[in-house]
Parts: structure tokens; C-alpha cells; sequence
């Protein structure tokens, strides 16, 4: 197709449009998108089927090796894909041990600082629903600081950003001006 053709093509497109009312082009919207969806949804089924094809397969050559005495090799391979799966989920493993430290020390706080108000349902609340309850019930209450002075954060920036979240340690989460900041810094991330 030439220059000329392509830019017939799209003058063409464009002029169909513009005769449209509103009503005409939210359904031409809602058909592009239904169509995508259908398009998402039938990748969807064909990979789900190329996925069981290839666990069929996979199955079936490990009994064929079986099967043919090769039960070590089948070992070994299997082995071999756990490795690359545990190194795969590595670093989700330790952002969630990180997270759950956090979220223990957090709420071990918490409840040290409501004592007389701390009820045993508390314990199943969300943290951050937990946080916003604890500073209803206790306005003037300040967590104790636990900070042994390392890894101060730098002044003069309100937010951490994503990099600086995801890099701070446990203990610089003891601090509670890290902390504060870091609360902050994960709401206004969560709004963007």
C-alpha cells in the first residue's frame, strides 16, 4: 500500500466520525471494547490450553524416562525447576518477610500504646484501619521511639519514593518519623 492510499484510508476514517452524534460514537466505544475483550479472553483460553498441552507433555516425558530407568534424570530436572522457581520468587519472599516485620512491630506498638483500649478483635483489623482507630482513641499518643540512630532519613523531602520505600530496613522502620514519613510516602503512591 502506498503513502497516498494509507492517507486516503485515514481521512476517510476520520470523516465517518465526525458526522456522529454521541450516542452513535459511545456505542462505537463500547464495541471496541467489547471486542478487545473478547480478543482478551480468547488469549486467555488459548494459552490456558497451550499451558495444559505443555503440563500434559511434560507429565508424559517423565514417565516415558521413568518408564526407561531414567528416574535420576527426571529428579534432577525437577529439582532444577524448583531452583529457578525459588529464585524467581526470591525477592517477593523478601519484601513480604520485610512487610511482615514491619506490620509486627507496627501493631506490637500499637497495642503497647492503647493498653487499657486494646480489645482481642483489634488484633483482625487491617493495619492501616488499625493506625486510623488508634489515632481516634488515643489523639495526644506519640509510639515510643525505638531508633537506635542508624539510617536517619534525609530532611527537607516530604515523600520516600518507591525505590527509597522498597530499600528501607526493619530497623530504620522503628524510627517514627521514618515511619510517619513512610506512611505518608505509600498513600501518596497509592493515590497516583
Amino acid at each position: 500500500m502506498s503513502d497516498k492510499e494509507e492517507v486516503v484510508e485515514t481521512t476517510e476514517v476520520k470523516s465517518t466520525l465526525e458526522g456522529k452524534t454521541a450516542d452513535e460514537l459511545i456505542d462505537i466505544i463500547r464495541e471496541t471494547r467489547n471486542e478487545a475483550k473478547n480478543r482478551r479472553l480468547k488469549e486467555k483460553e488459548l494459552t490456558d490450553k497451550l499451558t495444559e498441552f505443555e503440563t500434559k507433555f511434560a507429565d508424559e516425558e517423565q514417565k516415558k524416562k521413568i518408564a526407561e530407568g531414567k528416574k535420576d534424570e527426571v529428579i534432577l530436572d525437577l529439582t532444577e525447576k524448583l531452583k529457578q522457581k525459588d529464585k524467581e520468587y526470591q525477592p517477593v519472599i523478601d519484601k513480604a518477610k520485610k512487610y511482615d516485620e514491619y506490620d509486627t512491630t507496627k501493631r506490637a506498638k500499637i497495642k503497647e500504646v492503647l493498653a487499657n483500649d486494646w480489645m482481642p478483635s483489634f488484633d483482625n483489623l487491617p493495619l492501616i484501619e488499625l493506625e486510623e482507630l488508634a489515632s481516634k482513641l488515643n489523639h495526644n499518643v506519640k509510639l515510643k521511639d525505638s531508633d537506635n540512630g542508624q539510617g536517619k532519613a534525609k530532611p527537607g523531602k516530604e515523600y520516600f519514593t518507591l525505590e527509597e520505600l522498597k530499600g528501607l530496613t526493619p530497623q530504620q522502620l522503628k524510627d517514627k518519623d521514618i515511619l510517619a514519613k513512610a506512611n505518608k510516602s505509600m498513600e501518596f503512591h497509592s493515590k497516583k
